[in-house]
């Protein structure tokens, strides 16, 4: 009887110490949730009808689109010259679900599991979803496939938590987040075209300086801009200050906003003291640099701007006369009341906020730097 109690006693502890490893390998909730909103404002994450679903297993079709929105290709497979099509009879009905498929099957993703089933409700492995991982990267992709977890800690895809094991759609944001600062096998200069690899830091042929981790690649393309890479690093933790980079401070700014104006509208441009006066309606101010953030082509009636003021310079005066002389009325169609046309400062640091709904929560962003 006593040697049954012992023997009960050890499988006890080593289930209990089987679940304390399990929970050590699983990935960290709020950190996956974390990464999950810094990847959304980027656009390469969205969840579902039922929130980000961390806890369940990705489905072989989110793989997929995960792929194509980390190679960039997400407005190529949704509005396409013409429409693609595919083989397979068990697509979904939900709007998009047969242009990723359609792209991916075209551009030679993806074979199906059979000449006309693609089966995109079933489960993506670890292996399956590395191997997108890594042919995001670059790699050739049966390599991708066949040697999948060497490439992947090689390239370090398989970060802290990630269970390879029970892999769930946290570890998959977790990898896609790591994808992001990873290197790309073949970076593309943006200034001569030459392709090099993405380790190194300069184009040989050129010696045009630029990121050649796929988050810098998919930037310079033009898949998300320098706003909406400020406010990923922004919700990743990235400290700002009144002192810190203009394009930073945007990060603080529109960070957390609630229904906030669409991120892929806006575009931050850089101003100076001759071309303030279309912008902020004050010519000949003593700018050190300046920058405006307004939607590109659009009646959106939203304007952001953050304007550091050579020392010795007014403040009080540069800001009244912003106030009194910019125009609320410069888009088509559509303008912003006088009452939500804001102007603070930080020392020499001036916001200007132009914008019905949001005003006041930017104004107070910013005015949180100070504290």
């Amino acid at each position: 009887m006593k040697n049954f109690k012992k023997i009960i006693a050890l499988l006890l502890a080593l289930v209990l110490c089987t679940g304390l490893c399990a929970t050590a390998l699983a990935f960290e909730a709020d950190e996956a949730e974390m990464q999950a909103d810094a990847l959304k404002v980027l656009g390469l994450f969205q969840g579902s009808d039922k929130g980000y679903e961390l806890d369940r297993a990705p489905t072989r079709l989110e793989a997929l689109i995960m792929l194509i929105r980390l190679s960039g290709k997400e407005n190529d497979a949704l509005y396409p010259w013409e429409p693609y099509e595919s083989p397979f009879t068990d697509i979904p009905t939900w709007e998009g679900a047969a242009e990723y498929i359609g792209y991916a099957y075209a551009n030679g993703l993806t074979d199906g599991v059979t000449d006309t089933t693609f089966d995109p409700n079933a489960t993506a492995t670890a292996q399956m979803f590395m191997a997108f991982a890594l042919r995001a990267l670059g790699y050739d992709a049966d390599a991708a496939w066949e040697n999948w977890n060497t490439l992947a800690t090689e390239a370090g895809l398989i970060t802290e938590g990630v269970d390879l094991n029970n892999f769930k759609r946290g570890d998959a944001v977790l990898v896609s987040a790591a994808a992001l600062n990873a290197n790309v096998v073949s970076a593309m200069c943006m200034n001569c075209g030459t392709s090099y690899d993405g380790a190194e830091s300069a184009c040989p042929e050129c010696a045009y300086e630029q990121d050649g981790t796929l988050g810098g690649q998919l930037m310079a393309n033009g898949v998300f801009n320098e706003l909406a890479h400020s406010i990923y690093k922004y919700t990743l933790g990235n400290e700002v200050t009144a002192e810190s980079t203009l394009m930073d401070i945007y990060g603080a700014l529109y960070a957390n906003l609630e229904n906030g104006p669409y991120l892929g509208a806006l575009w931050p441009m850089p101003f100076t003291s001759e071309d303030a006066g279309w912008i902020i309606g004050v010519e000949g101010l003593d700018i050190v640099e300046a920058y405006v953030c307004e939607p590109m082509m659009s009646s959106l009636a939203h304007s952001v701007c953050l304007i550091k003021m050579a020392e010795g310079s007014d403040i009080e005066a540069t800001k009244t006369a912003i106030r009194e002389n910019v125009n609320p009325r410069k888009w088509i169609c559509v303008s912003v009341e006088p009452e939500n046309i804001l102007v603070e400062n930080i020392g020499n640091l001036i916001l200007l906020v132009m914008d019905n709904t949001h005003c006041h929560t930017i104004a107070d962003n910013f005015l949180d730097l100070a504290k």
